[in-house]
C-alpha cells in the first residue's frame, strides 16, 4: 500500500531535525584531519608496483593511457584521468597520489550527511571522527590507486539513493544514476556495494516512483557503456595472482573494513580498534531501535535506519567470500569503500551506551579514537619494499655491463620508475628503458624466459626477487654458465642478490 501524502509529511525531516545545520564544524575538522593525517607522509613511502603502474599512465603518451585503460577493462580510469592531471607539479610519489587524497577529503560530507538524517547529529559526528583516523582509509589515501575515490563515489552514493527514495523526483534519481554509473570507473570492486543498494531498493519499492527511478537507471546505463565495452571485448585478466582462500586474508579484510588494515605491523593497537569497532558497529546494527540526539523525528521508521549500512558492509563481504572460491578476491584495501559504513555503524552502538551511563559514549569515543589513531601513526613510514632504496644501492654499484634481473617479473616496475625519476637510464646496467605507460616487462625473469637461453652478463648479474627465491636456480640456468653468488642485501621482503661468473 501505497503511503499517504500526509504520512510522507509526517515522516520528513527538516534539516534542522536531521542535524544537517550543525554539520560545517565537524565536517570541516574531519576533513583537515584526514588532509593532515594522510598529507604528512604522502612522500615519505616509496612508489609500489600498482602506483608505479599509475605513474606510467599518468606521465606516458595518450595511447599508452588508452592501452592501460582498455587492458584494465575502464577500471580505475578515473583516477588515471586525475592523475595525468596532478603530473604537472612534479615527478615525485605525491603527485600521482594527491587526487586519493583529496578524494579521501570528500568522504566526510556525505558520511556525516546521510547519518545525520538517521541518527542525527551527535552520532554523525562521532562517525566522522572515526572516518578520519581509520588506518585503512588514511593509508589508502597516501597511494595513487583509486580506493578512496571509490569510498567517495559510493558514498555519495548512498546519501543521493536515501534523498531519492525519501523525496522522489527525476533530478534527485539522475543524480544518483550518474554518480552510481561512475564508481564503475573509479573501481569495479563497488559492484557488490551496489547490489547491497539494490536490495535496499526492493526493501522499499513501495515507495519508488516508476518515473523517477527509470530516469536514473537510464542515466547510469549509458554512462556504463563503455565500461561494459571494455569490460566485455578488451580487458585482460588480472585476478591470477589472487590465489586461494585464506582465512588470515579473510581476517585481514574484515579488519581493514573497521579500521585496520596490516594487522601484523601493530599487533595490539590493530587487535583493539578492530574489537572496539566491530563490538559498537553490532550494537549499533543490531539494536532495535538505534537511538537519535534528543528524540527528533527521523525520515524511516526505526528498524530500517541501520539496515542500509548493514547492507553497504555485509553484502560485498558476502559477495567477496562466495567469489574467493575461484579467486581469493580478500585484499585488506578492497575494504575501504566499507569504513564510511562501518564506521557509522560503530558511532550508533558508541551513542547507545549513553542508557547505561550520559558519559559511556564519550569514553567510548575517546578509547576507540585514540586505538585507531594510534595505529595510523604507527603505520607512517612501514612499507614492504623500500624501492626507492632499492634501486639506488643496485644503480650506485651496477655498471652498464652487468644485467639486471627480476623475479618476479611485476618488480621490474617500481624499480624503473625510480630509474627514470633519477635520470639513470643511460648509465645503468642493461637492459634498461623506463617502465613509463602499460608496458611488458623487459628485463630477464622466468614469465618471459621460462626455458629461453639467455646472453650471459659481460660483467655482474643483479637478481631483484621478492618473497620467494625458489625460482632463482631456474633463471640462473637461462644464462647457461656457472654463477657464484657474492652479495646479498635484504630490503623489506625484496632482496637484492648479486652474482659473479664462476672461476
Amino acid at each position: 500500500m501505497q503511503p499517504t501524502a500526509d504520512q510522507l509529511r509526517r515522516e520528513r525531516v527538516t534539516p534542522g531535525e536531521s542535524g544537517e545545520t550543525a554539520w560545517p564544524l565537524p565536517v570541516v575538522a574531519a576533513t583537515l584531519l584526514i588532509l593532515v593525517l594522510g598529507g604528512i607522509s604522502l612522500n615519505g613511502r616509496s612508489i609500489w608496483l600498482d602506483e608505479s603502474i599509475t605513474a606510467g599512465l599518468a606521465r606516458g603518451s595518450w595511447s599508452s593511457w588508452w592501452t592501460g585503460v582498455a587492458e584494465d577493462g575502464g577500471s580505475q580510469s578515473l583516477y588515471f584521468l586525475a592523475a595525468r592531471l596532478t603530473s604537472m607539479l612534479g615527478d615525485d610519489p605525491w603527485v600521482y597520489r594527491l587526487p586519493s587524497l583529496l578524494a579521501a577529503a570528500a568522504v566526510p560530507m556525505p558520511t556525516y550527511r546521510l547519518a545525520a538524517r538517521r541518527f542525527g547529529p551527535s552520532v554523525a559526528t562521532i562517525a566522522v571522527v572515526i572516518l578520519a583516523v581509520s588506518y585503512s582509509f588514511v593509508t589508502n589515501a597516501q597511494e595513487a590507486r583509486s580506493y578512496t575515490m571509490l569510498a567517495a563515489l559510493i558514498t555519495w552514493s548512498w546519501l543521493l539513493l536515501d534523498r531519492a527514495i525519501e523525496t522522489p523526483s527525476p533530478a534527485r534519481w539522475l543524480r544518483w544514476g550518474i554518480v552510481t554509473a561512475l564508481t564503475l570507473y573509479a573501481q569495479p570492486l563497488g559492484l557488490p556495494i551496489l547490489m547491497g543498494q539494490a536490495i535496499w531498493m526492493l526493501i522499499e519499492r513501495r515507495r519508488l516512483v516508476a518515473r523517477s527511478v527509470i530516469t536514473g537507471f537510464a542515466a547510469a546505463a549509458v554512462i556504463s557503456v563503455p565500461f561494459g565495452y571494455l569490460t566485455l571485448f578488451e580487458a585482460g585478466d588480472h585476478t591470477s595472482w589472487l590465489g586461494t582462500f585464506r582465512l588470515r586474508s579473510f581476517a585481514e579484510l574484515v579488519a581493514a573494513a573497521f579500521g585496520a588494515q596490516r594487522v601484523s605491523d601493530a599487533l595490539v593497537l590493530s587487535a583493539v580498534g578492530t574489537l572496539l569497532a566491530v563490538g559498537f558497529a553490532t550494537v549499533g546494527a543490531l539494536s532495535p531501535r538505534p537511538g537519535n540526539d534528543g528524540g527528533q523525528p527521523t525520515s524511516v521508521s526505526g528498524h530500517k535506519r541501520q539496515l542500509p549500512y548493514v547492507l553497504w558492509v555485509v553484502v560485498p563481504i558476502m559477495v567477496l567470500l562466495v567469489g574467493s572460491a575461484f579467486r581469493a578476491f580478500l585484499i585488506a584495501r578492497y575494504a575501504v569503500p566499507l569504513v564510511p559504513a562501518t564506521a557509522t555503524l560503530a558511532a550508533v552502538g558508541i551513542q547507545r551506551l549513553r542508557l547505561v551511563d550520559r558519559r559511556a559514549p564519550l569514553v567510548a569515543t575517546a578509547v576507540l579514537v585514540a586505538a585507531l589513531l594510534g595505529r595510523t601513526v604507527a603505520g607512517y613510514g612501514n612499507e614492504p619494499v623500500p624501492w626507492d632504496e632499492l634501486q639506488a644501492h643496485v644503480s650506485e654499484q651496477a655498471i652498464i655491463d652487468d644485467i639486471v634481473a627480476f623475479e618476479p617479473a611485476y618488480t621490474q616496475a617500481p624499480f624503473e620508475y625510480y630509474t627514470w625519476l633519477r635520470g639513470d637510464e643511460t648509465t645503468m646496467a642493461r637492459p634498461m628503458a623506463p617502465a613509463l605507460g602499460w608496458t611488458p616487462p623487459r628485463h630477464p625473469n622466468l614469465d618471459v624466459y621460462p626455458t629461453t637461453p639467455l646472453a650471459p652478463p659481460s660483467g655482474a648479474l643483479w637478481i631483484v626477487v621478492r618473497l620467494d627465491e625458489g625460482r632463482v636456480p631456474d633463471l640462473l640456468a637461462r644464462f647457461g654458465i656457472p654463477m657464484r653468488e657474492t652479495e646479498r642485501t635484504s630490503f623489506g621482503e625484496a632482496t637484492v642478490i648479486r652474482f659473479e661468473e664462476a672461476e
